[in-house]
């Protein structure tokens, strides 16, 4: 989000007002589980359920597709289709099966907190809790 705001030459007094307000709505960062309220790290990501999930994850998966595609990995020309919704991702793969574990780890070397997970469809695709 800094770089965004940067790049939008949002002058720099109002880019730390805005993480110190991000801050404040991101903190504490506590749920509750059978009848025990528990405080997580801020460290660990947004709170489950929070409004600004949305937001931020939008922000994140966008900055990760720019940086994957241009990364311009040979990988990348299997990939027939890419689709996202969310943090939910179609793609379809036109290559080997067996250099899908490849790009999996392709996709998950570009930030370590994040990781990807691979189903593989067939005749079948899962895609948010629709199968085609």
């Amino acid at each position: 989000m800094d770089e965004l705001l940067r790049e939008a030459a949002v002058p720099p007094i109002l880019i730390d007002e805005f993480f110190s307000l991000l801050q404040q709505c991101l903190s504490p960062n506590v749920c509750r589980f059978n009848n025990t309220t528990y405080s997580l790290p801020v460290d660990i990501g947004i709170p489950i359920g929070s409004p600004l999930g949305s937001l931020i994850s939008e922000v994140f998966m966008e900055k990760f597709e720019l940086q994957l595609f241009q990364s311009s990995h040979p990988l990348l020309r299997h990939v027939g289709v890419w689709r996202r919704y969310v943090d939910d991702i179609l793609c379809v793969w036109h290559g080997p099966g067996e250099l899908i574990e490849q790009f999996l780890s392709l996709l998950n070397s570009f930030f370590p907190s994040i990781k990807f997970t691979v189903e593989i469809g067939g005749a079948k695709i899962n895609f948010l809790d629709f199968k085609w």
